[in-house]
């Protein structure tokens, strides 16, 4: 069955990226913090990156999730009897194995992107970062080796934002 309108329903997917994007703005305000400090940091700008790509995506990813039209949709599910196994060559050495009822589920849902505003926001965001970790090491704020390492992140931020532009055909 397929849908034209999206799901309203909050994944726990949602809630594991919010958390992590949470954790990313504490990792930011700490690399900033540090990017003050008497010394060049090397380890600031790295964590700068990171973070700030991970809130790019979640944000770029939501939206295309909310705006997206729904392309396909699958759902199976089983049960009867499971049986848990643990290897025997193990640290146990002697093989242990629990049967009894169970069920597994499993579903997968196709969002085809239908606006061009995540792959706008994901190039503006790669920008803005590569400007900013230059201005940091150009201010004496980071190493050189941290900024090379973090500026490889805007790169691979380009690379989701042609993938995340719409494509005709679906």
């Amino acid at each position: 069955m397929t849908s034209s309108s999206p799901s309203r329903i909050l994944s726990p997917a949602v809630v594991v990226f919010t958390a992590f994007s949470i954790g990313a703005a504490i990792l930011i305000a700490t690399a900033i913090q540090s990017l003050g400090a008497a010394r060049p940091s090397t380890w600031a700008a790295i964590a700068l990156a990171f973070a700030w790509a991970l809130i790019s995506m979640v944000v770029a990813g939501a939206y295309a999730v909310a705006t997206g039209r729904h392309v396909g949709r699958s759902h199976m599910s089983r049960k009867g009897t499971t049986t848990v196994s643990v290897d025997p060559l193990g640290l146990n050495r002697t093989g242990f194995e629990l049967s009894g009822p169970g069920a597994e589920a499993a579903g997968m849902e196709e969002v085809a992107v239908a606006s061009k505003v995540p792959a706008v926001l994901l190039v503006l965001s790669s920008v803005v970062l590569a400007a900013f970790l230059l201005w940091f090491w150009r201010s004496g704020r980071t190493t050189g080796y941290g900024t090379l390492i973090a500026e490889l992140l805007p790169f691979y931020m380009l690379n989701w934002a042609r993938n995340a532009w719409p494509r005709s055909g679906r």
